[in-house]
C-alpha cells in the first residue's frame, strides 16, 4: 500500500491543529493511502527549528491528491511569530522536494 507521512513542526502544532491533521491523514486513507501524523524526531537549535509542515510521499502515491487534500483540511495555519500564512513541503520517495505549499485561509 502506498504511504504517507504528516510531520507537524512539532508537539505544540500537533496539539494545536490536531483535528485538521486527523481530517487530512482521514482523507488520505480514503483515497487509499495509508497514514500517519507523526512528529519524528525533534531537532533542537534555532537553525533547526521547523516552522512548517512536511509532508513525505512514498512511492505510488498521487501528489495532485495529496496536495488537494492538505488544501481543504489544512486551513488557517499561520505563523505565530509574523502572521504570514505557513507551507507544507512536500517530499518524494528519495527525499526530493516534489511541491510547496502555501496554507490558505478560510474565505472570508
Amino acid at each position: 500500500m502506498a504511504t504517507v507521512l504528516i510531520q507537524p513542526a512539532g508537539p505544540r502544532d500537533q496539539a494545536m491543529h490536531k483535528d485538521q491533521y486527523e481530517a487530512l491523514r482521514a482523507a488520505l486513507e480514503a483515497e487509499g493511502y495509508e497514514s500517519t501524523v507523526d512528529i519524528g524526531f525533534e531537532k533542537r537549535g534555532v537553525e533547526q527549528v521547523v516552522l512548517d509542515l512536511v509532508i513525505h510521499l512514498g512511492e505510488d502515491v498521487l501528489l495532485d491528491a495529496v496536495v488537494a487534500a492538505a488544501k481543504k483540511h489544512l486551513r488557517n495555519f499561520r505563523r505565530p511569530e509574523t502572521g504570514e500564512p505557513r507551507t507544507a513541503t512536500i517530499y518524494g520517495p528519495r527525499g526530493e522536494v516534489l511541491s510547496v505549499v502555501e496554507l490558505e485561509d478560510d474565505p472570508e
